[in-house]
């Protein structure tokens, strides 16, 4: 889920928490003999400036945009920082390739194949140091995560290759349904107690809490021809806009919905019908942009204007999208970062 949406809430799991909470995980859900429950899973942190770097030829994953207007990178060669004009490089634990980042709340959450990264980020600053969340020392389903998400109620998301699962304060939830098993989750998003998972090839999940430590009140699978054709069994990205709409991008086009979804009745909208759809962003404008293999989407009214290589970006699959506090939006490509910022492109 790459939602870059910021948040204001009262309450934040620290660093101690999180500890306490890897010490209770630890405890709870890992019995293999080789674990030591006194054992805390700290990784370094350097940052290295780079102020001459170039994105060329590196594919982004992902983008998010901090409350200090920072733009975080995760990419196929590290994950970066872009503050004050400058790109700083964190080297963190000899890990090379993440797959997604997201901010909430003063915390930084990185996706990888060994694990996710949480960063603390108060007031801007990135500490030395960082916790890692594994099967080793947590009760994570897989180290290879692909997105990751923290809702309102300070509840840790995590989708990977084998399923979903959520971490509430020292309680891991790992068995959603039966259906969510062995699926690779491609996006996880939130709108209230109704949650949304994005899928490769197993199309889209909706799940109703009532209580997220109780569990699953209510699961249903969204499918081609039902209640709303989908058009494809992949969900690349799931995002709430601010009028409440569900949009879901796939690879045969943008799908817009509104309703009950509970029952998964309502009002279904399609653009962009064909196009691979890998990210979808709101702007302050409230306008939606989305991304494909094919340059990047602007909904203008009732139309929707394309933009790619051809005028100036950098490459033409989108694999985020992100927008600050300026109105720049950050576009994570197949060949590095492009913004656009009214009718000017700029390319790292």
């Amino acid at each position: 889920m790459k939602n870059n949406l910021i948040i204001n809430r009262p309450y934040r799991i620290t660093r101690t928490k999180i500890i306490f909470i890897i010490m209770l995980g630890i405890l709870i859900t890992c019995k293999k003999e080789n674990v030591e429950t006194n054992s805390i899973n700290t990784v370094k942190i350097k940052i290295t400036q780079q102020s001459d770097i170039s994105f060329k030829g590196v594919k982004i994953n992902s983008i998010t945009i901090t409350e200090f207007n920072q733009a975080f990178v995760a990419s196929e060669t590290g994950l970066y920082v872009y503050r004050d004009g400058v790109f700083s490089k964190l080297e963190i634990n000899g890990i090379s390739n993440f797959n997604d980042v997201f901010y909430y709340n003063s915390e930084i959450i990185a996706s990888t194949n060994k694990g996710v990264v949480l960063i603390d980020n108060i007031n801007g600053y990135i500490p030395d140091k960082a916790l890692l969340l594994n099967k080793e020392y947590s009760g994570i389903i897989s180290n290879i995560v692909n997105t990751s998400f923290i809702n309102e109620r300070n509840v840790y998301w995590f989708g990977t290759e084998t399923g979903a699962c959520f971490l509430r304060d020292t309680i891991w939830t790992c068995t959603l349904d039966k259906n969510i098993k062995e699926i690779n989750v491609t996006s996880i998003t939130n709108r209230d107690t109704d949650y949304y998972i994005g899928t490769k090839g197993s199309f889209l999940f909706h799940i109703y809490y009532d209580n997220e430590i109780d569990g699953v009140t209510r699961a249903s699978q969204m499918e081609i021809g039902y209640n709303g054709d989908l058009t494809s069994d992949t969900i690349y990205d799931v995002y709430v806009s601010t009028d409440d709409y569900l949009w879901f991008g796939s690879t045969l086009g943008l799908t817009k919905q509104k309703g009950l979804t509970k029952s998964w009745l309502g009002e279904f909208y399609y653009y962009l019908e064909g196009e691979h759809i890998i990210s979808i962003a709101e702007d302050n404008n409230s306008i939606i942009w989305a991304g494909s293999n094919n340059g990047i989407w602007k909904q203008i009214d009732t139309t929707w204007q394309n933009i790619s290589v051809k005028d100036g970006l950098s490459g033409n699959t989108i694999y985020s999208i992100a927008v600050d506090e300026n109105d720049k939006v950050w576009i994570g490509t197949n060949n590095g970062i492009s913004t656009i910022k009214g009718d000017l492109i700029e390319n790292y």
